[in-house]
């Protein structure tokens, strides 16, 4: 698709991809809904800002491998994958020494990509 790429993430999509590895980690989630439901609302953020986004934006698969990405910097390396954004160090940095401020920005990620009803297969 000529002239549309994915973007980078935000530190408001980064939190709640830390909050969607969180949550799977913990039990609270199946891993294969939340990131079905994690890429709807990131999907369906974007097009209610007006953007037009490409089939991969956001997309199941991405998002997967985003999770790896986010579980690295968790994991101070010892899992995941190394290929890491610096959005993504800074979110899971504030999440380990500062949870206030995570919170605070995981709080307004919420608002900014509200959860988006589906029905999981």
């Amino acid at each position: 698709m000529e002239g549309k790429r994915n973007m980078s993430w935000n530190r408001y999509e980064a939190a709640l991809l830390l909050d969607t590895h969180r949550r799977i980690k913990s039990g609270l989630a199946v891993k294969k809904d939340a990131i079905k439901e994690l890429s709807l609302r990131l999907r369906e953020g974007m097009i209610k800002s007006g953007l037009i986004i490409s089939d991969t934006f956001r997309n199941e698969n991405g998002i997967s491998l985003q999770l790896s990405a986010m579980e690295y910097c968790l994991t101070d390396g010892a899992a995941g994958i190394q290929s890491v954004s610096r959005v993504f160090s800074e979110i899971a940095n504030l999440y380990q020494t500062s949870p206030d401020s995570y919170s605070a920005i995981l709080d307004a990620a919420n608002k900014v990509y509200p959860l988006v009803q589906y029905c999981p297969k």
